[in-house]
């Protein structure tokens, strides 16, 4: 059904932020294309229990979220909708019609402005020459963190983490060679690099900046033990051995020995060694310091060298499972030292097989390990996430899936 054949204005608060504001221009360009007449946006207070009195007769949608614009407190306790985070699943959204005076409303409320903005790509979805549709329902996203899936190799294109409800935007580290200059470490070779690296801030802090817009939150996928973000990063085999032959003279010891049934030791520190914990740390504060509009760190021990296994005698005496637990505490420690909102998440692959291969006493399930370690971190650690993946050999679209 219909809810009205021409809108008159998109109503927003004053002090809103680009999320909401994409989305009324998003439904004034629509209606202007699909209906005679171009709908005005109001930019009302903030923190006013009533609408601007100017609205007449109209039919106007009110767009937004509590915590800019407090009139939507007010109207959900009055009609007993529930536009909380819990009840949303964080972004989710509730388009209801009703009415304030004469004027005709369509309110579109979610706890967050990134949420208010899908509510609006939904209803400019479902918008035709022949009006506005009249919907009145309430839409939770079944998944709470969504982002472009890793096995696309790429990271998202520009301009799709609104449209495409993606609340993540996920760097993967391995596609952003050279990024932090680690200038505690001139082995790595930062100084004649200082180009290179400029120029990876420079697109990485382009690319943050378009899903921020959105209200997607930056979020960084990240071995803290590779070279991957560091500037012999990407680099040759050869290249890769004569920064850690560099290294090793410097810090002696700093290169991991062979253990077990680890294929190579090409790419890892040895975690007992002093050297690398503060090679953690110095690239911890450069990317919280350099990357203040990061807002997730997903912690990851596998892949790209840092598998935290060595064969060494004090490796030998420092278990496997209090490695990882022991660096993710320094991760995040340090990381907020430099920005307290950081959010953490670790990622399971790798460490389920790892954990009880190093430590027997937890071989008697694949996740009880991945168990002690959260139980371990506590609430600094909000989850462990799983790669979900089909086996070899079927289509790709299911993988991605």
């Amino acid at each position: 059904p219909v809810w009205a054949q021409r809108l008159d204005g998109v109503v927003i608060s004053l002090n809103a932020g680009s999320p909401v504001r994409i989305g009324a221009q998003t439904l004034q360009e629509a209606c202007a294309r699909l209906q005679s007449g171009r709908p005005v946006i109001l930019e009302t207070d903030p923190e006013a229990a009533t609408l601007p009195a100017g609205l007449g007769g109209g039919h106007y949608i009110v767009l937004g979220a509590p915590e800019n614009l407090r009139w939507l407190e007010y109207w959900a306790r009055s009609l007993q909708v529930d536009i909380s985070e819990g009840a949303l699943n964080g972004d989710g959204f509730v388009i209801k019609p009703c009415r304030d005076g004469n004027a005709e409303l369509l309110v579109i409320a979610s706890p967050v402005e990134r949420g208010a903005l899908y509510g609006a790509y939904e209803l400019e979805e479902r918008t035709t020459p022949r009006g506005l549709p009249r919907l009145d329902c309430a839409v939770a996203p079944a998944v709470r963190f969504r982002s472009w899936p890793i096995h696309a190799f790429t990271d998202e294109p520009f301009g799709v983490s609104g449209r495409w409800r993606l609340n993540v935007s996920m760097i993967f580290d391995y596609f952003w060679n050279a990024t932090l200059a680690y200038p505690g470490f001139p082995e790595l070779r930062g100084q004649e690099r200082a180009a290179v690296v400029a120029d990876a801030q420079q697109r990485l802090h382009a690319k943050l900046a378009d899903a921020g817009q959105y209200g997607a939150m930056p979020a960084m996928m990240w071995n803290p033990f590779s070279f991957c973000l560091t500037p012999a990063g990407g680099g040759s085999a050869a290249e890769a051995d004569e920064v850690r032959a560099a290294l090793e003279k410097t810090y002696p010891g700093i290169s991991a020995q062979p253990w077990g049934p680890q294929r190579s030791t090409r790419c890892n520190l040895c975690p007992s060694h002093p050297a690398t914990r503060r090679f953690v740390e110095e690239g911890v504060r450069e990317l919280a310091r350099t990357f203040p509009e990061l807002q997730v760190i997903v912690i990851y021990y596998s892949d790209q060298g840092g598998e935290i296994t060595c064969g060494c005698e004090r490796c030998a005496s420092y278990p496997f499972i209090d490695r990882v637990t022991d660096y993710a505490t320094l991760l995040m420690r340090t990381a907020h030292e430099c920005n307290p909102k950081l959010r953490f998440l670790m990622r399971s692959h790798g460490l389920d097989s790892l954990i009880p291969t190093h430590q027997p006493e937890y071989q008697t399930d694949p996740s009880v390990g991945l168990r002690e370690v959260k139980r371990r971190l506590g609430d600094a650690l909000e989850a462990i996430t799983i790669r979900v993946t089909s086996p070899s050999g079927r289509d790709f679209q299911s993988w991605l899936s």
